[in-house]
């Protein structure tokens, strides 16, 4: 009987000790999700930023490029009128 004892015992220390080992695993495993999680949240908050960025410059040089059209269009203007003044002497 005290054999059979101690077999059930090891066996108990044996499951308890997967049991363990089972609970460290999970517990790496939701570390390792909420690692990969704030990684994917950090990435996400770059990638809104980086748009942002790229929005302000794609309005900067279309204002750049609208800015250079009006421009080109007053000195053509200017040219023709000081060409007409020119032809009226």
């Amino acid at each position: 009987m005290l054999h059979n004892c101690n077999h059930v015992a090891f066996l108990l220390v044996l499951i308890i000790n997967f049991i363990k080992i089972f609970i460290g695993d999970i517990d790496e495993q939701r570390r390792e999700t909420y690692d990969i999680e704030r990684s994917i949240s950090n990435m996400q908050n770059d990638m809104i930023k980086l748009n942002t960025l790229l929005n302000k410059k794609k309005g900067t040089h279309d204002n750049l490029h609208q800015d250079n059209i009006l421009l080109e269009n007053d000195f053509i203007m200017a040219l023709k009128v000081s060409s007409q003044s020119l032809l009226k002497l």
